[in-house]
């Protein structure tokens, strides 16, 4: 989702800070290439948490649990 459908979309209530979600939205990012048997994790709520932004891909094998559901 782009910025402006971001902010059209969002209940402005749950923003807890505009700009710093603009500037999430601009933030320009290197491209990454991931490699095989491993996987890019990506924080839901990047204001909050760590991801492979912070440490880097994880090795497949490395991951535990299982996928309880998913959108297409």
């Amino acid at each position: 989702m782009d910025e402006t459908s971001y902010f059209k979309n969002v209940d402005a209530s749950n923003i807890e800070n505009e700009q710093t979600t603009r500037d999430y939205f601009n933030l320009n990012m290197e491209p990454v290439v991931v490699e095989g048997n491993t996987v890019y994790v990506l924080v839901d709520q990047w204001w909050r948490g760590i991801d492979s932004k912070d440490f880097g891909s994880l090795p497949q094998k490395e991951i535990q649990g299982k996928v309880i559901g998913y959108s297409k």
